[in-house]
């Protein structure tokens, strides 16, 4: 593994939803400091019986499932997407592709074994009943983390584009 960054180590969960742009560009405009980093996280829930299998766009593995290559693309859609709003926003920044039956134990574990100061995710704004049955990703952050977890919620009628 290699050093740790300098600065504040962010997690921000990611995926291809509004709320995860928001929860990016509204960290950028009110929390970023220079000299933090930021670690984005794509997980991927394995459709096979396989999980915990862990690579880095630096360093990717070939999968022996073919049920993950309609995954890899969403992911690599997810990827190119944040990896061009940080460069835009000239914040540095490295990307983890995860698969784990559970987002939400995979970004808390990410968030331990990269020291992380703070996690950022976006909240879709589930009903109860919703929330309940499914469960919850910034919920379960909430609770198991053992860092601060900053939830920024969807803004009603919110148009967020990669443009913004």
């Amino acid at each position: 593994m290699s050093a740790l960054p300098l600065g504040r180590r962010i997690v921000i969960p990611v995926d291809n939803s509004c709320s995860s742009i928001r929860a990016f560009t509204w960290f950028y405009k009110f929390c970023y400091h220079p000299g933090d980093h930021i670690t984005f996280v794509h997980v991927l829930q394995p459709t096979s019986t396989q999980s915990d299998v862990y690579f880095t766009l630096e360093h990717p593995i070939s999968l022996p499932v073919r049920n993950f290559s309609v995954n890899m693309d969403h992911a690599n859609d997810v990827v190119t997407k944040f990896k061009g709003l940080a460069e835009r926003f000239n914040v540095p920044f490295s990307i983890e592709i995860l698969t784990d039956n559970s987002v939400g134990e995979a970004v808390v574990r990410l968030a331990e074994d990269r020291q992380a100061n703070l996690i950022v995710t976006g909240s879709r704004g589930f009903g109860t009943v919703r929330r309940t049955l499914l469960g919850s990703v910034s919920s379960h952050l909430v609770t198991h983390a053992k860092i601060p977890v900053l939830v920024i919620p969807l803004a009603p009628k919110a148009n967020y584009s990669t443009s913004t």
